[in-house]
């Protein structure tokens, strides 16, 4: 399944850009490295494809590593969702955990709410897939 046309947004910009949600608190260290992985991953598959992703876990990775800032989604939810609401798309990545997930549950219910499409990114397979 593919994503909806691209909409033009200026003469020089154009594309739709999804928000990529996945599980991240409840993960142990490793399972974080491995997630983290599994998303860059996940932005240049879809970029080689022509669809532009943002993940707030991906942006924040390095200042969370350098600086000790929290990574609970609680801490995070309010930018999260601001990000969402500048999105057209919403991708949930897979990764083990993303099921019971609360901020993949709260981003998928609040893309719903504002009728953005969802899809599902295989973690392994890195298959796109329409909800």
């Amino acid at each position: 399944m593919t994503m909806r046309k691209r909409r033009t947004v200026s003469k020089h910009v154009t594309g739709r850009l999804a928000y990529i949600a996945c599980p991240f608190t409840k993960l142990d260290p490793k399972q974080k490295v491995d997630c983290v992985d599994g998303l860059a991953k996940a932005v240049s598959v879809l970029f080689s494809l022509d669809h532009f992703a943002v993940s707030p876990i991906l942006h924040n990775w390095l200042p969370w590593r350098r600086h000790e800032l929290p990574t609970a989604f609680e801490d995070w939810e309010s930018y999260n969702l601001l990000l969402l609401s500048k999105c057209d798309d919403l991708i949930v990545f897979t990764y083990p955990g993303w099921r019971d997930s609360k901020g993949v549950h709260i981003e998928r219910r609040q893309a719903i709410f504002d009728k953005k499409p969802v899809f599902h990114l295989h973690h392994k397979t890195f298959r796109l897939t329409h909800e």
